[in-house]
């Protein structure tokens, strides 16, 4: 095998599987996991503003998500 540093990008958006896991995947759980336990208990009447049905998700971006997220509390 040889490493080609200047092949064309892959694109990848996850956090893949066996040997090929990423190595920053347990830290963003952890913090994904601190940020959101500390917000729901700083904030913790937080809820969503508008219904699921109406949030407008991203479907032409390479990443899949809501383009806003509206709150209250």
């Amino acid at each position: 095998a040889e490493l080609d540093v200047e092949r064309g990008a892959r694109h990848h958006l996850a956090f893949g599987f066996g040997p090929h896991q990423c190595l920053g995947q347990n830290l963003a759980r952890l913090e994904l996991q601190i940020v959101f336990d500390t917000l729901f208990r700083r904030i913790p009447t937080l809820r969503l503003a508008a219904p699921v049905e109406d949030l407008p998700f991203k479907t032409d971006a390479v990443i899949y998500g809501v383009h806003e997220l509206p709150v209250t509390w």
